[in-house]
C-alpha cells in the first residue's frame, strides 16, 4: 500500500508547471529520422538495382553491410536476400512489427529522455532492414541501422 501511495504522490508532484512546459517544448524539438528499406529490398528485380541501392545508401552499404564497394561481397549479399525463403521472412518481419509506430514511439521516448540529459545531443538517423540474417544492429554516431529479422518473436518461423 505504501508503494502505491508513493507512486501516487510521485506522479501529483513530479512535473510543476514550468517543467511540463519546457519538457513540451524539448519533445517538439526532436526530429527523429526514420528510414525503412525493408520493401525496397524485397523488391528488388535484379541485381542492378541492388547495385543502385547500394550507391544510393552508402551508410547502409558500408556500414551495415561492410561491402566497400566489392562486386563480390555485393553478389553475395543480393544472393543472400534474392532467396527463396526471403519473402517469408520479409512477411513475417511485416507482420510482426507493421508499421513500426510502437517502436517509433519508444525511440521517441528514449531520445525524448536523453536529450533532457544532453541537451546538445543530436538524434540519428534509424533505418530498418530485412537483411536475409546479416547484420543486427550497427550505431555509430549519426545512425542506428536495425536488422528487424534479428528481433523476430522468440515463437516465430526464423
Amino acid at each position: 500500500m505504501k508503494f502505491y501511495f508513493f507512486i501516487l504522490c510521485f506522479l501529483c508532484f513530479s512535473c510543476v508547471e514550468n517543467d511540463c512546459s519546457q519538457n513540451n517544448n524539448l519533445k517538439n524539438k526532436i526530429q527523429l529520422s526514420f528510414i525503412n528499406t525493408e520493401d525496397t529490398i524485397y523488391n528488388f528485380n535484379d541485381f542492378s538495382e541492388f547495385e543502385k541501392f547500394l550507391s544510393y545508401n552508402p551508410v547502409i552499404s558500408k556500414q551495415f553491410f561492410e561491402t566497400n564497394n566489392d562486386i563480390t561481397k555485393n553478389q553475395e549479399l543480393y544472393t543472400l536476400i534474392n532467396n527463396k525463403y526471403f519473402d517469408s521472412l520479409y512477411f513475417q518481419v511485416k507482420n510482426t512489427f507493421g508499421s513500426f509506430t510502437t517502436q517509433k514511439n519508444e525511440f521517441d521516448n528514449a531520445f525524448f529522455n536523453l536529450k533532457k540529459i544532453f541537451p546538445s545531443l543530436v538524434p540519428p538517423t534509424i533505418t530498418t532492414i530485412v537483411s536475409g540474417f546479416y547484420n543486427d544492429i550497427v550505431v555509430s554516431s549519426n545512425n542506428i541501422i536495425i536488422g528487424l529479422d534479428y528481433f523476430l518473436h522468440k515463437n516465430s518461423k526464423y
